[in-house]
């Protein structure tokens, strides 16, 4: 350790060199083993001297002097006093509180005529039993209160079914078949208009309450119907399309829509399984009703038979 100044000598070092001095070393033999020269040992001793010179008449702190060499160490202490302090403050101040709470109560006890402590007596158990009777007689009125309001509730929502009823009808179910009567629909789009028309029903009447379990459930699609009392989207679809198969049917040649109706383009159709055409609807309508001729159009030209198979689909019983 030769070559090194006093301030890169570790502290450790100079513990262990004053130890081995106090043991009886020689200064030589001290300052040979620690690698530093005999100037530097004497000055370390001469400090040394001097600290134990100034903590013997009470100068400088014993407690400072040890933890000189540890950075931060007062600032810490510091800290925790300061904190100390405020637990201090914070302690004091709610048992205040806690004493002016107590203080409070005691007025409020003692500013009840004098008889706050007469309560255990007759006079005490007589003004109890009046409040739990004014009790009772207001929770009385509170529910007959609530009870009302339900009837009401129960009539507002009767009311609004209707209502919403009239609203799907007029409004929802003329905007979804705006020009359906021109459709050409497949079993799967008529099924997903059934599944668009049971939804909207669901919403409107609700979940009921099941008479055995007692818990909340959500109707079924053929009580859904038999509260709609309504013919479903599919019969209104079947009735009014042949309503307007029969009158285009009825048309004379020079009509535009009978000759889309008769005519046939040209052209080779295209490989694979036809597609379904508008007058495949219509013939597949007049079998579910019970009519097999393939020669609906001169059937439409009697509008009596005609009108009877429309009624008959309208109250068709669409699975």
């Amino acid at each position: 350790m030769t070559g090194v100044t006093r301030k890169q000598i570790s502290l450790e070092t100079k513990l262990a060199a004053f130890s081995d001095l106090d043991r009886g070393l020689k200064q030589t033999e001290v300052a040979e083993e620690y690698g530093f020269g005999q100037p530097t040992l004497e000055t370390f001793i001469k400090k040394r001297k001097e600290i134990e010179d100034s903590v013997a008449s009470g100068k400088i702190n014993s407690e400072l002097t040890l933890n000189q060499h540890k950075p931060g160490e007062e600032k810490r202490r510091e800290e925790k006093r300061r904190e100390e302090k405020r637990r201090e403050e914070k302690r004091r101040e709610e048992k205040r509180r806690e004493e002016k709470r107590r203080e409070e109560k005691r007025r409020e006890g003692g500013g009840r005529g004098g008889k706050g402590r007469e309560g255990k007596g007759r006079e005490g158990e007589e003004r109890r039993e009046e409040k739990r009777r004014e009790e009772k007689r207001r929770e009385e009125r509170e529910e007959k209160r609530r009870e009302e309001k339900r009837e009401e509730r129960r009539g507002e929502n009767l009311l609004s079914k209707n209502f919403k009823v009239r609203i799907y009808k007029i409004v929802i179910l003329q905007v979804v078949l705006c020009g359906f009567e021109t459709w050409t629909l497949t079993l799967r789009e008529e099924q997903r208009l059934r599944v668009f028309e049971n939804k909207v029903l669901g919403k409107i009447f609700g979940a009921k309450r099941d008479e055995v379990t007692g818990e909340w459930r959500k109707l079924h699609n053929a009580e859904l119907h038999a509260l709609y009392s309504s013919p479903d989207i599919i019969r209104n679809i079947k009735s009014r399309r042949l309503r307007w198969a029969e009158h285009v049917a009825r048309m004379g040649e020079s009509r535009n829509a009978y000759r889309v109706l008769v005519g046939r383009p040209e052209g080779k159709r295209p490989l694979g399984r036809p597609r379904r055409r508008w007058e495949d609807n219509i013939k597949m309508d007049l079998r579910e009703v019970g009519y097999d001729d393939r020669d609906w159009i001169n059937l439409a030209q009697d509008r009596d038979r005609w009108r009877a198979y429309v009624r008959a689909a309208m109250s068709l019983r669409v699975s």
